[in-house]
């Protein structure tokens, strides 16, 4: 679009929207500060529902450093008159804080006295600002010429062929502050403003569609999202399978033989170990060359009875030599005496005769004959 044709909707729309709405009315004077946070609530909201939002924030709270401090769900909780609370909640906290990180103070009325272009780029620098709160305050604080646009300015101007897809994607409407001049830039805002609310909440209204009719286009409802089917879970990048290799084949499980009835086979060969025995069984280690292995016992050992009678030892011959050996017991006579022990008991009854007859004859004995 040429921005003579562009130029020429845009007054054309104003021309409309003066027959049709009325501008809201002049709020009382207020600090550049005021005007930012007035701005927050009036963002996608009449004027009305500002003013009631702004009004309560003011009277709830003692200062704005305990407005920065509250939660947010507080905040939406004081403007609940706003049609989306927790959004503004949200940029009134942000623009509080940013203020607060950079400044240490609330106070930013020396912005009148600076430079327009360097004043917007500071407020566009602090955080939680909107492109909205930016052109409101440039306009009724700084004496600026920039009309403020909203999300909802952005519909009703696409719905209007004023801008097409990819400019409302940006949210940017060349030509505009040329189109309308700077004396009559607050009027046109504030009917704008006015004219998307309506269009947003009641499309078919007789404002609206008178609108539309003098500007020569119909209203384009939004086509419904439709849902979106599921889709199939993605393999993971790091794991990728490749087509042209063929995939490891799983371990055979060998099977056990059948069993036969033939004895001959079953005493030649061996039931097979089956793949879970193999796979269960560690490893043969080799033991060291150094290492013996004990040797087999010997079958001349007896074994332990299982009777539990206790076998007699072998006692060993080093032993028995440190052992003093035992005296042989000698024949007893018929009155069970031990004629050997003679020097510890005399036999009784023993005569002289007897012991020099026997000493008489072991002489004899021992001589040699000639």
């Amino acid at each position: 679009m040429t921005a003579s044709n562009r130029a020429s909707k845009i007054d054309a729309l104003y021309k409309s929207l003066k027959k049709h709405f009325k501008p809201a009315p002049e709020g009382p004077e207020r600090s550049v500060l005021e005007h930012l946070l007035y701005a927050c609530c009036l963002e996608d909201a009449r004027s009305d529902q500002a003013d009631e939002a702004f009004a309560k924030l003011q009277q709830t709270y003692f200062d704005w450093n305990e407005v920065r401090v509250t939660t947010v769900s507080e905040l939406g909780q004081c403007l609940q008159s706003l049609p989306c609370s927790s959004s503004a909640a949200q940029r009134i906290k942000q623009c509080l804080q940013s203020l607060f990180e950079s400044r240490y103070q609330y106070e930013i009325d020396d912005l009148k006295k600076a430079n327009l272009g360097k004043a917007v780029a500071e407020l566009q620098a602090w955080r939680g600002i909107s492109p909205f709160v930016v052109s409101y305050v440039s306009q009724q604080a700084l004496g600026g010429h920039s009309i403020p646009i909203s999300n909802v300015v952005v519909e009703a101007l696409l719905q209007c062929e004023i801008i097409n897809a990819a400019e409302a994607e940006k949210k940017s409407v060349p030509g505009l502050e040329r189109a309308i001049p700077k004396n009559r830039g607050i009027e046109f805002g504030s009917l704008l403003q006015q004219f998307a609310l309506e269009m947003q909440s009641h499309p078919k209204s007789q404002p609206v569609q008178a609108v539309l009719k003098e500007l020569g286009v119909a209203y384009k409802a939004k086509p419904k999202a439709e849902p979106k089917a599921a889709e199939p879970p993605k393999a993971s990048p790091t794991k990728k399978l490749d087509v042209k290799k063929p995939l490891a084949e799983p371990p055979k499980v060998e099977k056990a033989p059948p069993k036969s009835t033939d004895k001959k086979e079953l005493a030649t060969k061996p039931p097979a170990k089956s793949a879970a025995k193999k796979m269960a069984s560690p490893p043969p280690t080799k033991e060291p060359s150094s290492v013996k292995t004990p040797s087999p016992p010997k079958k001349s050992e007896p074994r332990a009875q299982p009777t539990g009678k206790q076998v007699p030892k072998k006692t060993d011959k080093k032993e028995n030599k440190k052992t003093k050996p035992v005296a042989k017991s000698k024949p007893t006579d018929n009155k069970g005496k031990n004629p050997g022990n003679a020097k510890s008991k005399k036999p009784s009854g023993t005569s002289k005769s007897t012991t020099g007859a026997s000493s008489i004859a072991s002489n004899l004995t021992k001589k040699k004959p000639k």
